[in-house]
């Protein structure tokens, strides 16, 4: 189905966010939709799993198969797709652990939880790029001016890089970006010099001349996993879609892994995403529907540090941030941890 074929234009407070899926279905006051599906506000990263995800899940029927009718709207960055699950735009928001964690520590009262992990990337699949000769390592970002995104994982990503470099973090000049791709302007124009980056931003990257690879997340040690939110209000009144949302990503996510090349083909007709950049995307990641003591110590490992290091604004017990009953509802077995 053609992107074009299943678009329309929704205005909200936001950003004016375009809505895509199996078309802008009228809802009544208990989220339903027509034809007795339920409906689910899902908030993407742009070019990114999550949704290549949706896209696959709306061409091949998966949502409705599980009962679903999703309104889909694409984001810059998972903290944008968080904020929108805050002020009611979104049902479900996808982030990574980073943001998910900065964001619920951002207010006295949050109404987000964490529901699910959703899967990691590969610690090469991320790089740091720089720009000329005279940076050869992140040990040569002192004094220097480096793009970032505020509020998101490059965050902890650079605090960890300069640190095992022996970099002063108060030493580099940060410069914040909302998007990847504003950050690849910056370094043509040589207004900054370095900036970590994937996909589409680093072959971008890569067409620059003298711009090189000069570290990844090995330094930083730990994957970045990739959670999915909601608010409490949803989780609890509105159980058995969440229910039906981990489902059908389960399936989602199992065409994903057994046949990258059909996914690959079905988001480049959706979304005119090239399959060759799709397939390595989808390399790069490991996708899972579960929320168990690996990816819990994992980000509460994070969250310490984040905390230590004055990160997040309002520190917070993580337990009371995490709502795992839809989890283990939809799947026996998962979702438990310590």
């Amino acid at each position: 189905m053609k992107a074009k074929k299943r678009m329309c234009i929704i205005a909200t407070v936001l950003l004016g966010i375009v809505l895509l899926g199996a078309g802008c279905s009228k809802k009544n006051a208990q989220g339903k939709a027509a034809g007795g599906l339920e409906l689910v506000r899902l908030g993407v990263m742009t070019d990114t799993v999550s949704a290549y995800a949706a896209d696959v899940g709306v061409a091949e029927g998966i949502f409705a198969k599980h009962g679903l009718a999703v309104e889909i709207a694409s984001f810059a960055a998972g903290i944008n797709t968080i904020d929108a699950v805050t002020t009611g735009a979104m049902d479900i928001g996808f982030g990574a652990d980073f943001a998910v964690l900065n964001r619920l520590g951002g207010s006295l009262s949050t109404p987000l939880r964490i529901f699910t992990g959703l899967g990691e990337g590969t610690l090469d699949s991320w790089k740091l790029y720089a720009q000329g000769d005279s940076i050869r390592s992140p040990s040569d970002l002192a004094g220097k001016r480096v793009v970032t995104r505020l509020g998101t994982v490059e965050e902890y990503w650079h605090a960890k890089t300069l640190a095992a470099n022996e970099v002063a973090l108060e030493s580099v000049n940060f410069l914040p970006v909302d998007a990847t791709m504003e950050g690849v302007v910056l370094i043509n124009n040589g207004d900054a010099v370095a900036m970590w980056a994937n996909a589409r931003p680093a072959e971008a990257l890569n067409r620059i001349a003298g711009v090189h690879v000069i570290g990844d997340l090995t330094e930083v040690g730990v994957p970045t996993l990739s959670l999915a939110v909601a608010t409490e209000q949803f989780l609890t009144g509105r159980n058995s879609a969440a229910e039906k949302y981990l489902r059908a990503m389960q399936e989602i996510f199992d065409m994903l892994n057994s046949d990258p090349q059909k996914s690959a083909e079905i988001v480049q007709e959706v979304s005119s995403t090239p399959v060759e950049h799709t397939l390595i995307n989808l390399k790069n990641n490991t996708n899972y529907i579960d929320f168990d003591q690996y990816v819990f110590d994992a980000i509460e490992g994070l969250h310490e540090w984040a905390q230590v290091n004055g990160v997040i604004k309002y520190p917070y017990d993580l337990h009371k941030y995490i709502d795992t009953d839809a989890l283990k509802a939809a799947f026996p077995g998962r979702g438990e941890f310590e």
